[in-house]
């Protein structure tokens, strides 16, 4: 009952941008017996725990993440965002690779490579992973803008 709560507070404070649900979503989710806790639940307290600064806190939920479902792609792309946040390029270069592996067709990794590699000063890395995901869905605006 708690876990679901939490995890609708979670919800419902992503779509409303609301800092008093995700307050009372990370009360809810953080109380929870460990036997409780799930892939999902670790997510959302790292997604909470990203956004509130804290990246090395959200890269050990997010791996467990990985470890719990290793073929979702959006784990994978969460503990890369965690990983860049955290200062830690070479693990995030390769989690936003496992994220493209696991779901070739969602933009979201290849963009984030790419942005990472640019800031690494790895213009032709960047690039190439841009290409990459435009041979696959030629007519996405968002990488050609990229």
């Amino acid at each position: 009952k708690e876990r679901n709560l939490g995890l609708a507070y979670f919800n419902t404070a992503k779509v409303k941008t609301s800092a008093k649900d995700f307050q009372h979503a990370y009360q809810l989710l953080s109380q929870l017996p460990a036997g409780q806790e799930d892939a999902a639940v670790w997510a959302a307290k790292g997604y909470m725990l990203l956004a509130a600064g804290d990246s090395r806190q959200a890269v050990n939920l997010f791996q467990r993440d990985v470890q719990a479902v290793p073929d979702s792609a959006e784990y994978w792309l969460d503990l890369g965002v965690a990983q860049h946040a955290a200062g830690d390029s070479a693990a995030a270069i390769a989690s936003f690779r496992k994220s493209i592996a696991n779901n070739p067709y969602d933009y979201r990794p290849y963009k984030a490579l790419s942005s990472l590699y640019s800031q690494l000063q790895q213009g032709d890395n960047a690039q190439a992973v841009t290409r990459d995901f435009l041979k696959l869905v030629p007519q996405s605006i968002i990488m050609r803008l990229q």
